[in-house]
């Protein structure tokens, strides 16, 4: 995105990973899509009784889901994301000074 000067090399990246709605960027963040996908996955090994998926289940490779569906585990993301960029000081008082809200 620098290449292109579409993002500041030194601009802050917790706000790329915010939805539109919430005043950031809209972008996916691929990290958090890989530990989605490796949730699911550990449900799925929950369910099926294969023998090599057991040895999987036993040797705890993936990550507990702590019983968070897809959505829940998508709006916490979203969430933390939305948090890390607010605590940050000087991006708490742009939003508050240009939405008007109280801070």
């Amino acid at each position: 995105m620098t290449i292109h000067n579409s993002l500041h090399p030194r601009a802050d990246v917790d706000r790329l990973y915010v939805p539109r709605e919430e005043r950031g960027r809209g972008l996916a963040n691929m990290q958090d899509y890989v530990n989605m996908k490796e949730q699911n996955l550990s449900r799925c090994i929950d369910i099926i009784e294969e023998e090599l998926l057991k040895a999987t289940k036993k040797e705890n490779v993936l990550i507990d889901w702590n019983g968070e569906t897809d959505t829940q585990n998508k709006h916490r993301l979203r969430h933390d994301h939305k948090d890390k960029w607010m605590t940050k000081p000087l991006h708490e008082q742009f939003d508050c000074e240009t939405n008007a809200t109280s801070c």
